[in-house]
């Protein structure tokens, strides 16, 4: 995922935050450097979504976590799915997640609670 100026990628257990310094305006960016690295309590990062603000990040042993971009903070940080989280999508308050314990949950991001489970899928998703 792409900010104006920046963007977000994820290795292991670090989560980096990317400045593009220079470009030719046309889309092709001749400069980046790292602005900032973030890091997890536990677990490697799966998945990520962000805005200016905050990050929502989904991990290898099924936590969903919040933190502050600018200050690495976390702010929530909840077990959501017994194992590794393989795909999130966040919605106001809610983050959607997938996992290998074959179940998509519904999570609300302020208090950490599992609102719905979801469960059909044969294999891992």
């Amino acid at each position: 995922r792409v900010g104006p100026d920046w963007f977000v990628s994820a290795s292991f257990g670090n989560i980096f935050v990317w400045d593009v310094v220079s470009g030719d305006g046309l889309g092709v960016v001749n400069q980046v450097d790292c602005k900032s690295r973030l890091s997890l309590d536990s677990g490697d990062a799966t998945a990520l979504h962000y805005n200016k603000l905050e990050l929502v990040c989904g991990d290898s042993i099924g936590k969903v976590s919040t933190m502050w971009i600018e200050s690495g903070e976390i702010v929530q940080s909840s077990q959501v799915h017994e194992g590794k989280i393989t795909c999130l999508e966040v919605s106001s308050t809610w983050a959607i997640t997938a996992g290998v314990d074959m179940t998509v949950r519904v999570s609300d991001l302020v208090r950490g609670d599992t609102l719905y489970v979801l469960r059909g899928h044969s294999r891992p998703i």
